[in-house]
């Protein structure tokens, strides 16, 4: 559903148990700004996907210098939804893809920007404290241990 309505979807809903869905921002213009669209459909949809107790896993990159003042909004909005059966997940900035702009001879936004530290991870995942199955991702540390035990547990 990512730039289609709901209501276009509801034939799908059957065959769909779980719905991953990425928030960048609350903020309309910050969200246009950083992606070059509207959050606007997305949210919707997150509200409507929560009314019908669908599973709904909401990922939240936090980029520096970008969306970290974003965070306490969108843990507002998802506490707004009252849904018990959804899940989030705090994934943090990374520099991976440097090399790659590098190697197209293309200037890299971020390559000055470093991750959040581990102590700053912790702070924004407070945000969220009483949103069920709040977690930070560790793929930034390299724990692919965690990562594929966390996927065993899911499924």
């Amino acid at each position: 559903m990512r730039f289609c309505s709901f209501r276009n979807n509801r034939k799908t809903l059957p065959w769909i148990s779980l719905y991953l869905i990425d928030i960048k921002a609350i903020d309309p213009k910050l969200h246009t700004s950083l992606t070059g669209r509207s959050n606007e459909l997305i949210l919707e949809n997150i509200k409507s996907i929560s009314k019908i107790k669908k599973e709904i896993y909401i990922r939240i990159p936090v980029i520096p210098n970008a969306n970290i003042e974003e965070l306490p909004k969108i843990a507002e909005f998802i506490r707004s939804l009252n849904c018990d059966s959804l899940k989030v997940e705090l994934i943090p900035f990374h520099n991976y893809a440097k090399s790659k702009y590098e190697s197209l001879n293309r200037s890299y936004e971020y390559a000055k920007v470093d991750p959040p530290s581990e102590e700053e991870m912790e702070l924004f995942n407070s945000y969220f404290n009483g949103i069920p199955s709040v977690s930070y991702d560790k793929v930034r540390r390299g724990d692919f241990n965690y990562i594929f035990q966390r996927i065993k547990e899911d499924y």
